[in-house]
């Protein structure tokens, strides 16, 4: 089902395609179009793909007359279907991705657009904030951003950002917060295979052929905060597939993303441990993580860059891993949500 196309006009004044995936999201979506239609930059198309709401989500967004909303509907596939969907039909010199329970400042487009045209930047990013829907004030996300200065704007290359990815410093695993030149996702897809780690694995690759990255030091964008564990309701396969893809990546990494990826792969590690039940007897994943903390432990103790969760981990780990494990078990409410 498709909403009326837009003027060959408009279509030829679209520089922005925002891509919407959408889930049984009708008491949300309809606040996250409205701060897409309250952006001051205007030359956008906000594309919403229902991934098989079977609740009211369509009405929702049928319920918009801007002839800059694009709606289209499919069978539930998930959200990296959604997004896959979003971008074959994007028309957009740019690319953004917003989530149907999260906001975008007014200025997050003007701002974002800026910045990638007066510094021919392949990606453009921006800080954010996780917010409690029940406590979120509109007037306090929508104030005025001050104007930018070249303190608030961080210029990195691929490897560099791919780096501060994996130890979540700056450049966040997320599709969304990020503007992207069309051009620089090309073919680059969301993996269907990954069922956990398949906005890492996108942003990984998209990230590799940018040569131009820019993070911009301003909240930009208001993130739904909601408390799961990534692997809530824990799918050892799903969970061990992502582990063994992590590995992948390390085997190809240079040896400053390595580091990296074994910090990310360390904490991942403890994280399975401590919901998988049983697993000293029952798991033959569970060796592998094991395995890994014990061959790695010194080695992440040693990095430098790693974050406080990391920190105290590795150091339990010099002590006991097995003892690690019980206290991440006692303690995994805390869900290691700096770390991974």
């Amino acid at each position: 089902m498709v909403q009326a196309m837009n003027s060959a006009n408009e279509l030829n004044n679209v520089e922005i395609s925002v891509i919407m995936p959408a889930y049984n999201a009708q008491d949300t979506i309809g606040d996250a179009i409205e701060a897409v239609t309250a952006q001051k930059f205007t030359k956008w198309e906000l594309i919403v793909i229902n991934d098989g709401s079977v609740d009211r989500t369509e009405s929702k967004v049928l319920a918009f007359s801007d002839s800059r909303i694009k709606y289209f509907s499919q069978m539930n596939q998930g959200p990296s279907s959604a997004r896959n969907a979003g971008l074959e039909k994007a028309i957009g010199k740019y690319i953004t991705f917003v989530d149907a329970d999260d906001f975008v400042h007014p200025e997050y487009l003007s701002l974002l657009y800026s910045v990638a045209e007066k510094r021919n930047a392949d990606i453009v990013m921006c800080n954010y904030e996780k917010f409690d829907r029940d406590k979120f004030s509109h007037s306090e996300y929508a104030k005025h951003i001050s104007e930018l200065n070249d303190s608030d704007c961080l210029t990195m290359s691929g490897e560099e950002s791919i780096e501060k990815m994996f130890y979540k410093r700056l450049v966040m695993p997320y599709p969304y917060l990020k503007l992207f030149s069309k051009d620089i996702i090309g073919d680059i897809r969301f993996s269907h295979e990954l069922k956990l780690g398949e906005d890492l694995d996108f942003n990984c690759k998209v990230l590799e052929r940018a040569k131009t990255i820019v993070y911009v030091n301003k909240i930009l964008y208001y993130h739904l905060d909601v408390v799961s564990s990534i692997t809530h309701n824990l799918d050892y396969e799903v969970a061990h597939k992502h582990f063994l893809d992590l590995l992948h990546k390390r085997e190809e990494a240079s040896v400053i993303i390595r580091d990296a990826i074994d910090s990310r792969i360390f904490v991942l590690s403890y994280d399975l441990l401590s919901q998988i039940k049983n697993y000293k007897d029952s798991s033959s994943y569970a060796q592998e993580y094991l395995d890994f903390i014990k061959r790695n432990k010194t080695k992440v103790f040693r990095n430098h860059n790693i974050s406080k969760v990391v920190r105290v981990l590795s150091t339990l780990s010099m002590i006991s891993v097995s003892f690690t494990v019980r206290i991440c078990r006692v303690l995994k409410n805390v869900q290691f949500k700096k770390a991974i």
